[in-house]
């Protein structure tokens, strides 16, 4: 019988005393975490945090008798504020930050392990917030489940930080590998690509609908007005900068042309120049899959499941009637117990389900290895070679191309730089469909309104 998961939750949640940011100094009181964080102004101004006790509960929200501890505080190797990114390692949380002088001094964070009745916790689910100025006087606080795991803020306090938050649970799923191989079309010519790669051969554009678009100058520090300029300046823009377009209400967007993209903000695109995205045909451990998961429980057979999303990336989806810049794709393993049981592949906007028994699934010393189908040029994926068509494309997939093993340099999606970007991944095309993609943030399925292409 599987036992119910234990979820370590907050308690009662405190404050600590404010104190000046360049020479703060917190180590939450024993037993607590760190919950939240307040700061405003500069260096000079005035930062507090949040802890809070801890307690336990299952599944369904019923306290569970037990002890819990905070044990084996731990202070992080220091790093300037002004490019800080940091995670607490694996099935830790955080208990404590410090600060010295400006923006350029250093920020180091104290982590610990949770423990009930003894037993080590683990941690997941880890979440990223929206970007808060620094400056802004505006509380972070974690949700009703969750506790601190990591910040990242980049520039002075009037850039964004950004935070990160996880659930600490007593029940880890069974580690069992799984690979995940994609096979590709042997013409392909059109291979996968890591996204800073694509964004450092892009110009950063702002599109003016009926008049000339915008170009992002990195010597402006701004968008210059009707600039269509191949200049240096105009290409591989801070990352930073491109991530702080994103959708403030998380249900809306910037892409230009997208039927539910928000008119009042400003439409953004990136625009490489097509010969210089063809990607890398060795893609295996050198090109990263993005890893997103959620949970839920199938109506199907009432199993409480995990959907493991792999999101992949290729520079150019070629095909006849629609080919468009940038080109995210995604198969979705339906787990249970740590085993594949299912798979979500997409294709062409739709996303069907598999059971097992319709995959190419096989399983040698404990390990279960899938492997699905590329199309030529459009990557839509397939549990099968053959011809199909879907939605007026015709699709050929074939065996014996070039093989990406996604699961070899798999990382998450949430701590990615450009996560938030809520742009288009391509230049704008006459159509909808033509246009570059929204990213995987603003299409994963537990996406609370999903938007656009």
């Amino acid at each position: 019988m599987i036992m119910a998961k234990i979820i370590i939750i907050p308690n009662v949640r405190g404050l600590s005393s404010s104190m000046k940011e360049s020479e703060s100094y917190y180590l939450c009181p024993t037993n607590t975490v760190m919950t939240g964080r307040y700061h405003k102004d500069d260096e000079n101004g005035q930062t507090q945090y949040e802890y809070a006790t801890l307690r336990a509960v299952d599944e369904n929200g019923k306290a569970v008798s037990g002890t819990i501890t905070v044990e084996d505080v731990q202070w992080s190797s220091p790093v300037a504020e002004s490019s800080s990114n940091f995670n607490v390692p694996s099935n830790r949380v955080i208990v404590g930050r410090q600060h010295k002088d400006d923006e350029n001094g250093d920020t180091q964070y104290a982590t610990a392990s949770v423990k009930f009745n003894g037993q080590a916790t683990f941690v997941e689910d880890i979440i990223m917030s929206n970007p808060i100025t620094e400056s802004a006087g505006i509380w972070f606080k974690t949700d009703g489940n969750r506790v601190m795991t990591g910040r990242r803020h980049s520039g002075d306090e009037n850039q964004p930080t950004t935070y990160y938050s996880g659930i600490i649970t007593t029940k880890e799923e069974p580690i069992r590998e799984i690979k995940v191989i994609v096979s590709l079309h042997p013409d392909e010519e059109y291979f996968p690509m890591d996204p800073l790669d694509f964004i450092e051969k892009s110009r950063f554009r702002r599109h003016n609908k009926g008049d000339k678009d915008d170009g992002y100058s990195k010597i402006e520090g701004d968008f210059v007005i009707g600039s269509d300029s191949h200049a240096d300046e105009f290409y591989n823009i801070p990352v930073s900068v491109i991530n702080e377009f994103y959708s403030p209400d998380m249900i809306l967007n910037r892409r230009p042309g997208d039927p539910k993209h928000n008119a009042s903000l400003s439409e953004v695109f990136l625009q490489p120049q097509t010969e210089e995205v063809k990607g890398d045909a060795n893609p295996t451990g050198n090109v990263a899959a993005f890893v997103y998961s959620s949970y839920y429980d199938d109506e199907r057979d009432g199993l409480h499941k995990e959907r493991r999303e792999y999101w992949l990336f290729y520079g150019y989806n070629k095909v006849r009637i629609a080919s468009h810049q940038g080109d995210w794709e995604r198969v979705t393993l339906d787990i249970y117990e740590g085993e594949i049981v299912g798979a979500y592949l997409d294709q062409h906007g739709t996303t069907k389900y598999y059971k097992a028994s319709e995959l190419e699934l096989t399983k040698s010393n404990g390990v279960q290895t899938l492997k699905v189908y590329s199309a030529k040029g459009t990557h839509a994926t397939y549990e099968k070679v053959g011809s199909f068509n879907k939605t007026g494309v015709a699709d050929d997939v074939t065996g014996n191309g070039k093989t990406w093993e996604i699961t070899k340099n798999a990382k998450h999606l949430v701590v990615q730089p450009w996560v938030k970007y809520a742009g288009a991944w391509g230049e704008v095309g006459m159509f909808v469909d033509t246009t570059g993609p929204l990213g995987p943030w603003y299409k994963r399925l537990d996406f609370p309104n999903k938007s656009g292409f």
